[in-house]
């Protein structure tokens, strides 16, 4: 199916933000009063949808999904810069007794807007790269940590990205995915173990290419 969000994208974000290092660039990643700047991910064909709850959370106030498979990325669409971004959230997996996955992507543009059709992480050959909740009706704290080397065009072929929170394998609806404290910060990126002359460069970015790599699979469609 023909990706439905294209011009959503380019209405919502006609100009990428570039988060610098140290800085906290989600803007309501607290969900205090309502879920502004949050967006329903068109792209996955179910009956769920997002709500804001106002009383779950840390403190109250909260993100939800209800329903079956969903996502909610934000309305921002941010710039690759070079450093190590971070991306976490507080997820509660509110089950009755089934494994809900609740968990933390990225969506990846190679253009400057966030408009064209985004690839994401995805499980292969049983390796799950996202952060995901393991343990029932209890508050986790996930982290999706992406190694940005330099000049990330060229070296990867992607230009700007949005983070998004995922919701998936409730088979029967009945469950929910909650989210809390939704940070994304840039730092530098970690010296490379081993300092030779002119391997730095190389081995973040064969770090980052191994990540998409063997990840970076499909196209949501």
């Amino acid at each position: 199916m023909k990706r439905k969000s294209v011009l959503v994208g380019s209405f919502l974000c006609m100009v990428a933000a570039v988060p610098t290092l140290g800085q906290a660039v989600i803007s309501n990643g607290t969900f205090d009063a309502n879920i502004a700047g949050w967006i329903l991910n068109p792209d996955i064909p179910t009956s769920g949808y997002i709500e804001w709850t106002a009383i779950q959370g840390q403190p109250p106030g909260a993100l939800r999904f209800v329903g079956e498979d969903a996502g909610a990325f934000t309305t921002d669409c941010f710039t690759f810069e070079t450093g190590l971004l971070a991306f976490s959230a507080d997820a509660f997996m509110e089950t009755s007794g089934e494994f809900v996955f609740c968990h933390l992507n990225y969506l990846l543009y190679s253009t400057s807007d966030c408009s064209d059709e985004p690839a994401t992480f995805v499980v292969v050959g049983g390796v799950i790269p996202v952060p995901y909740t393991h343990s029932a009706n209890t508050w986790e704290r996930l982290t999706f940590e992406l190694p940005v080397p330099p000049d990330p065009f060229n070296s990867t072929g992607f230009m700007t990205y949005r983070p998004i929170l995922h919701k998936a394998e409730d088979f029967a609806g009945d469950d929910a995915c909650v989210f809390d404290n939704v940070s994304l910060t840039l730092g530098p990126l970690p010296a490379p173990p081993i300092p030779v002359a002119d391997s730095v460069g190389l081995g973040l970015l064969a770090a980052l290419l191994a990540l998409v790599g063997l990840t970076v699979l499909r196209r949501l469609r």
